[in-house]
């Protein structure tokens, strides 16, 4: 996969539970076959409703939305790749993940480095 994707910080996801602001993920900026996507790494069970929490609202106005998790038993190059398949430009592809670990070995799978 690191041949043919190249990938940039976009920003930390945070979310606000009405008293505290909680980091619970990374966001990437990814350019692969001439397109641009956003990938999301959140660190939470998968939650339909925690989306609009943490992604601008222009996201869901203009391009699509796709929402897929990472196990332990997940094949990560697979998962990325697959959903990666499915992208148009702009899209964002946002991956619940059982750990935080589980979002440092997707970003080792992407080549990214954070430090």
């Amino acid at each position: 996969m690191q041949n043919y994707l190249t990938s940039s910080f976009n920003r930390y996801l945070e979310y606000f539970d009405g008293e505290t602001s909680a980091h619970i993920g990374i966001e990437l900026l990814c350019h692969f076959e001439g397109i641009q996507v956003f990938l999301s790494f959140v660190a939470a069970d998968t939650d339909y409703e925690l989306i609009p929490e943490i992604l601008p609202e222009e996201r869901f106005e203009e391009t699509s939305i796709h929402v897929s998790e990472l196990l332990q038993d997940t094949d990560i190059d697979d998962e990325i790749e697959t959903i990666l398949s499915n992208a148009a430009e702009g899209d964002t592809l946002v991956f619940f993940c059982e750990s935080n670990e589980l979002i440092e070995r997707a970003l080792e799978s992407l080549a990214y480095s954070n430090h």
